[in-house]
């Protein structure tokens, strides 16, 4: 029988009913649901991370489809009751064409029409509202409503930068939720679902129940597949895998987790991205899925804006997560919310976050990079091949001439930003170290940017089976400034040990040529 993945399939039922696999959750579901009336949770992940799934998992729930759970933890754990349901999926309507209010209103009264209700009102907040109270009424029950995706009105105008647009919208929404805190004695349950965090407190600011678990122990877990979840549902896809690309089970196995693990909310239990799991086991080949699921211009650009940036190993607290004016949003907020970087380790007071796997760090960085020099991301990505051919070639004459042509394809606008009373100038050395960051981040062979050494810091190290290059990069300075920079700090002093060739590598930058002026090479 063929193995039957749920790739592409968000409808609960339809997993069951087509016998695909399906990651049992309910132990953790139950946690959620066994509590009486008025519950309310709020949960945010990056996309393509099952929110959808556990959405319409709970609607079969509490819609007492008991036969649906015959084999799963949950069957015989709970009384199953039929509650009415009010199940929204903000990012299904088609809101740019039609608007958020029309697409509101109308959605609404889908629901009503599948319970046999009429409705009386025509804004989206009293349709709202009197559908609560007439389910509760009709039935006799409380109401539970499932909301999955819903800052995607929001969201999706970011993407565009249309901020003016994204605040009208979160003002619409702000509204049309403002339903829920006095309708709170009709809910039995309510579960919200989003990408972000800094659009739900402007937007609840009058419902201040909701329990967060977005950070919660004890549902790090609840989307996203564990280890020990891959090898009880997927043992046989895996081993599919390592026989068609010629890899031992361990061989493969090491090569899965690298590519595709990685990503946690507490720093210590860590998860499968689902969608780029399956769409792995369903072609049987290693790749980047992780921005079939979008492409984050918004992000990008904003990075694009930043002359410095950290993208890895960063220190920051908790409070990163939270940020409420999208306007002044850090970068590194909503590359967390978003799941470009996640919680590598939790340490006293402080969380350290940096890219969750080698899928999402080489493709983001590639991205980022082919914005820079304006090419698509297959050819940036073939400029790095090229880069990481040179370097093991050891022909740093090669390297140095193709970090000068990516610099010469910058445009000119990106050389220089304004500052706060509207003036232009220069860039500093940082956004010479981006680029070179990022040419050598995707490398695939040991890169290290800004490291700390006891004489100083050395702007960039490359690792090879024989060799080590240490970078020195200097803005209108002459190479051999920096090179004895690296000299008089000692900088080489801590590879000694590692019986490799050191080579120092001082390189000149110069705002008029835009880009690499000149370089030279010592070997120690």
């Amino acid at each position: 029988m063929d193995i039957r993945y749920s790739l592409n399939k968000q409808t609960f039922s339809i997993l069951i009913e087509e016998e695909r696999i399906y990651v049992d959750k309910t132990k953790l579901i139950y946690e959620l649901v066994k509590q009486g009336g008025g519950t309310a949770y709020f949960l945010s992940r990056p996309r393509r991370f099952g929110k959808s799934l556990l959405i319409s998992t709970l609607k079969s729930i509490f819609e007492g489809q008991q036969h649906l759970f015959k084999d799963l933890w949950i069957y015989d754990k709970i009384t199953w009751t039929v509650f009415p349901v009010i199940h929204l999926s903000m990012d299904r309507m088609n809101f740019i064409a039609l608007g958020l209010e029309y697409t509101l209103a109308e959605l609404l009264k889908s629901v009503a029409q599948d319970y046999g209700i009429a409705l009386s009102k025509s804004d989206s907040k009293g349709l709202f509202e009197e559908l609560i109270k007439a389910l509760y009424d009709k039935f006799g029950q409380q109401v539970v409503i499932l909301i999955d995706e819903y800052d995607a009105p929001i969201t999706q105008y970011l993407e565009k930068s249309d901020f003016d647009k994204a605040e009208a919208n979160r003002d619409i929404l702000k509204n049309f939720y403002g339903v829920l805190k006095p309708s709170d004695p009709y809910v039995r349950f309510l579960f919200i679902t989003g990408i972000t965090k800094f659009t739900r407190v402007s937007i609840f600011s009058e419902l201040n129940h909701p329990i967060d678990i977005t950070l919660h122990k004890h549902f790090t877990t609840l989307l996203g597949y564990t280890q020990a979840e891959l090898m009880q549902y997927f043992s046989e896809g895996i081993a599919k895998l390592a026989a068609e690309n010629n890899f031992t089970q361990d061989a493969c196995l090491a090569k899965i987790k690298d590519w595709y693990n990685g990503f946690s909310w507490d720093g210590r239990n860590f998860v499968y991205n689902p969608f780029s799991f399956l769409r792995l086991v369903e072609s049987s080949q290693f790749s980047n899925y992780w921005f079939e699921s979008g492409t984050p211009s918004f992000l990008i650009e904003m990075l694009k804006k930043v002359e410095a940036f950290e993208l890895e190993n960063i220190r920051a607290n908790e409070e990163i997560y939270n940020s409420y004016d999208f306007r002044k949003l850090n970068y590194k907020t909503l590359m967390l919310q978003t799941g470009y970087l996640t919680i590598k380790e939790k340490i006293e007071d402080f969380i350290l976050l940096d890219f969750p796997n080698k899928e999402v760090k080489e493709a983001f960085n590639a991205m980022l990079l082919g914005s820079y020099v304006e090419q698509h991301l297959a050819e940036a990505k073939m400029i790095i091949f090229d880069v990481k051919e040179a370097f093991l070639r050891r022909d740093i004459e090669q390297v140095m001439h193709i970090i000068k042509q990516l610099f010469e394809s910058i445009p000119y606008e990106l050389f220089t930003k304004k500052d706060r009373f509207g003036q232009e100038k220069p860039v500093g050395e940082n956004f010479y170290h981006a680029i070179i960051y990022l040419v050598f981040n995707i490398l695939g062979v040991k890169m290290k940017s800004e490291v700390m050494v006891k004489g100083g810091r050395i702007d960039a190290e490359v690792e090879t089976d024989e060799h080590i290059y240490l970078f020195e990069f200097k803005k209108d300075n002459d190479p051999d400034t920096a090179i004895a920079q690296m000299e008089i700090n000692r900088y080489a002093k801590k590879y000694r040990l590692l019986h490799k060739k050191i080579h120092l590598i001082g390189a000149s930058f110069s705002l008029e040529k835009r880009g690499l002026d000149d370089w030279k090479m010592k070997e120690l």
